[in-house]
């Protein structure tokens, strides 16, 4: 269970918090100046969440979120909505269980910014357009056809004979 920090297109920094099959389960319900703001916000929750009250609310369609207060202050919400009562139960509760143990990773995603380098996506030279290799694939045209693969027939290893249909 972690913390996630991300940053917004319009600069803000939100958190999530995921759990260990890296499933979102709440989020930040404001946005922060800097990604310090955010980890303090962190820290106040987690160290509230035990005692903070929920509130679980449904909408006309009985999808159910849940909040959690502190000071009378909205600090964390569900991350998405719930098609059961005792869904959003079980979720609210889990948070409040693992939030205060849970760690807060080092680094901010989002606007350009990217995870650390073990987890980039490696790209191969051969798919850059601008290579060597791509270049020098793109000035060969396609071989010309022999008319031994150009008329072959399909291979197959036996053809049953020919038969009329009977009549009955």
């Amino acid at each position: 269970m972690r913390f996630v920090r991300y940053r917004t297109a319009e600069g803000l920094v939100y958190w999530r918090f995921l759990t260990g099959n890296h499933r979102i389960v709440a989020v930040s319900p404001r946005g922060f100046a800097n990604p310090d703001d955010t980890t303090d916000a962190i820290r106040t929750m987690q160290a509230h969440s035990l005692d903070a009250p929920i509130d679980f609310s449904s909408d006309r369609g009985g999808m159910w979120t849940w909040a959690m207060r502190v000071d009378g202050i909205v600090v964390a919400t569900s991350a998405h909505p719930y098609g059961r009562r005792r869904e959003v139960d079980s979720a609210a509760q889990r948070f409040r269980v693992l939030a205060p143990t849970a760690a807060v990773d080092e680094w901010t995603a989002g606007r350009g910014e990217q995870r650390p380098a073990r987890h980039r996506r490696r790209t191969s030279p051969a798919h850059d357009p601008t290579s060597p290799a791509m270049i020098v694939h793109a000035q060969h045209a396609v071989p010309e056809q022999t008319p031994l693969t150009r008329h072959a027939p399909p291979f197959r290893t036996h053809m049953p004979p020919h038969t009329e249909p009977t009549a009955r």
